[in-house]
């Protein structure tokens, strides 16, 4: 059975790799010390100088679950998750995607975060993330966007998206099944629910229907054990965790 991935930087391995490329590197922190002094100077000092290197991103991605998982599986796999991505590019790349294939396959989808949305500029689909660094054009462009664009639109539009894969999924021929991986975004999204406003109680249908599909990365459930690189990702082992689960409960229907 073909194995697809898509998400965001966590299921493309972002960060798996990148002791191999600074001389001082800082060892694992917990999600709290992420904010040190230590680690935000550490920042400071470096940037991602391998980011855009496609032979980096496709090695990256054979430290991931998705890898892990095909491994114990002994299944082909394609993983099309995308560091940066927004939900809307997620929808776009698997709707795209399903379009094309022509053996069934078990999806697995990890969202983003409602903070992030997609939009055309400059002659491209681009994705926006609140709080980012913009300079020129960029930020003017952002800014004009931004100054219309609420928490309770983004989580709205996120919360649309999300129900989009849902039923992309459910009504694809040669979707066998179909899986979310949280990250923690779920976490997030719950703590800040407030933001549906009016579309509180959709929220409430959509998370009642996907819990019992959601596989959950093993940081989710202690944010305090040193699992967390420089820029938020997380540890291999936590990769490794994340695609034992999977395998265990696919096999032996043990979650």
């Amino acid at each position: 059975m073909m194995l697809l991935f898509f998400g965001d930087s966590f299921t493309a391995g972002e960060e798996l790799l990148d002791h191999l490329h600074y001389d001082d590197y800082p060892e694992p922190v917990s999600f709290t010390d992420q904010q040190s002094n230590h680690l935000v100077s550490w920042r400071s000092k470096n940037t991602k100088r391998h980011q855009g290197n496609t032979l980096i991103i496709e090695e990256q991605k054979k430290h991931t679950y998705a890898q892990k998982l095909a491994d114990l599986m002994q299944a082909p796999h394609v993983n099309m998750a995308v560091s940066g991505s927004s939900l809307q590019r997620t929808r776009y790349l698997l709707t795209k995607y399903l379009a094309e294939l022509e053996v069934p396959a078990n999806v697995f989808v990890q969202p983003t975060s409602p903070e992030r949305w997609m939009d055309y500029y400059n002659g491209e689909w681009t994705d926006f993330l609140v709080g980012n660094n913009y300079s020129g054009e960029a930020l003017e462009y952002f800014k004009s966007k931004i100054s219309n664009n609420t928490d309770t639109s983004r989580f709205c539009l996120w919360l649309l998206e999300l129900q989009a894969i849902f039923d992309c999924c459910s009504t694809s021929d040669l979707v066998e099944k179909f899986y979310f991986i949280n990250n923690g975004v779920f976490n997030y999204v719950e703590g800040n629910k407030q933001n549906f406003g009016d579309m509180s109680l959709v929220y409430e249908s959509v998370k009642n229907k996907i819990k019992d599909i959601t596989f959950h990365f093993p940081h989710t459930r202690d944010l305090e054990a040193k699992n967390f690189l420089p820029w938020g990702h997380v540890i291999e082992k936590k990769h490794e965790q994340l695609a034992i689960d999977i395998h265990n409960f696919l096999c032996y229907n043990k979650k």
